[in-house]
């Protein structure tokens, strides 16, 4: 991280010492460092949205999480990927808001789970055609689906060109999702708005590309893909 800063903006140990003692007295800047996400801070998030809900349900299926966190002979102990990230903690917090009384036992649970709420929430915003012929949970199916086949093309084109495998074109995306989504108003934009991708900085050629919003939903994908096709295979 370190030196990507420095390769990005230059010299920082130049402007923390001698720029900053330029024109009077020396100066001083605050300077955050990020450390890992821990238990400790787990528990800190948990217990202040405990205090803030007011729902007496939502605060017991809280005190439950909070019990499965912290507890390392629970029955069902909480998804181990809560422990490594925020996101997935909010994920469980939000599932629990909308109502979900049984929590995930695994990581892959609680990300399909949290992704069918998000998809479904993002199909009934004014900006979409209201006349899509499907149903939420069918749209969600075959947008799942869809973004099993980007995972497994980003991961064959990275065999193919040695490119990073988090990366895929625009074109190619939008080729895969209309294959499952076969409607006129099927665009790049309503792409982005009911699915898991985003645009990214990068450019190949003057293409622009795109990615999953957080790296740990293409493995996601690409696992859940394989299992689909173990499930499909004859033996």
């Amino acid at each position: 991280r370190r030196e990507h800063f420095l390769a990005l903006f230059g010299n920082y140990e130049l402007a923390m010492g001698d720029l900053s003692k330029r024109g009077g007295a020396d100066r001083s800047i605050d300077v955050i460092q990020l450390g890992p996400w821990t238990l400790v801070q787990a528990t800190e998030l948990l217990e202040r949205a405990i205090d803030r809900t007011q729902n007496p349900d939502q605060v017991a299926r809280m005190n439950e999480l909070l019990r499965r966190l912290t507890s390392e002979h629970h029955e069902t102990p909480a998804p181990s990927i809560l422990l490594g990230h925020p996101l997935f903690l909010q994920m469980t917090l939000d599932l629990i808001v909308d109502g979900e009384k049984e929590l995930a036992e695994n990581d892959d649970q609680l990300i399909e789970l949290w992704l069918r709420r998000k998809i479904g929430r993002d199909l009934i915003v004014p900006r979409l055609d209201s006349s899509i012929p499907f149903s939420v949970e069918n749209y969600t199916d075959r947008m799942l689906s869809a973004m099993g086949q980007i995972a497994l093309q980003m991961q064959s084109n990275s065999e193919k060109s040695q490119a990073p495998a988090e990366f895929i074109d625009v074109d190619s995306a939008v080729s895969i999702v209309r294959k499952n989504i076969d409607l006129p108003n099927m665009d790049f934009p309503t792409i982005l708005a009911t699915s898991l991708l985003v645009p990214t900085r990068r450019k190949r050629s003057r293409v622009l590309e795109i990615t999953f919003f957080h790296k740990a939903l293409q493995d996601f994908f690409l696992r859940r893909a394989a299992k689909f096709s173990s499930m499909t295979t004859p033996d």
